[in-house]
């Protein structure tokens, strides 16, 4: 069972295609990546016995990969879910029908569903990426304060020669209190934007 954030993770990758493997999916996640930043997000909790028509659905399975189209078209349906009078039909379950994998999105008591071609392909052993040691300092920021303020520095160094910006991360110890500090530099007009971001609690996190 996923949501459309399983899916969406994919418009955060411009960039990736199925020259990147597409979206693998899965049973606990979906992971996709375009050879520069790699998205991992995992199953939002519950079980799929609560969904309606819950007898067709797939509880156990292989990982298969999906194509980015596919993988956009899911998170579409699943974005346009209002206020079901149960939660769980906010979710998405994969079913197989006729012999084929099937995305079925279910709302209310309207039910619709997405043909999803399965890609020949295998996905990179993602796991390998991940750092098995332990990190030299962790800190946790607000995202929604982050997210405008990393847009306005990429904004700003991007140039009419390159379409991406190179932003500079500097994450100071602790006892700077765990103060983030993000640079950037445009080529063009030597302009430099600097911004400092403070730390939340730790147990914001939790």
């Amino acid at each position: 069972m996923y949501n459309k954030h399983n899916f969406n993770s994919m418009r955060a990758l411009p960039g990736a295609s199925h020259y990147h493997g597409g979206m693998l999916v899965e049973p606990k996640a979906t992971v996709c990546t375009d050879g520069h930043a790699l998205i991992k997000v995992t199953a939002p909790e519950g079980d799929v016995a609560d969904y309606p028509d819950a007898e067709n659905a797939l509880r156990e399975f292989e990982s298969f990969v999906i194509s980015r189209e596919n993988a956009l078209a899911a998170g579409e349906l699943a974005s346009k879910v209002g206020r079901p009078f149960m939660p769980i039909l906010k979710n998405i379950i994969l079913t197989a029908l006729n012999g084929s994998k099937r995305w079925a999105w279910g709302l209310a008591t309207e039910r619709k569903e997405l043909s999803c071609v399965v890609e020949d392909q295998k996905f990179p052993n993602y796991e390998n990426i991940f750092p098995k040691q332990a990190p030299l300092q962790t800190v946790v920021f607000d995202g929604k304060i982050l997210a405008p303020l990393v847009k306005f520095l990429a904004d700003l160094g991007t140039t009419s020669s390159k379409n991406h910006a190179a932003l500079r991360l500097s994450l100071y110890s602790p006892e700077s209190k765990g103060i983030m500090k993000i640079e950037v530099k445009n080529a063009d007009t030597g302009q430099l934007g600097a911004v400092l971001v403070m730390p939340m609690s730790p147990k914001s996190f939790e």
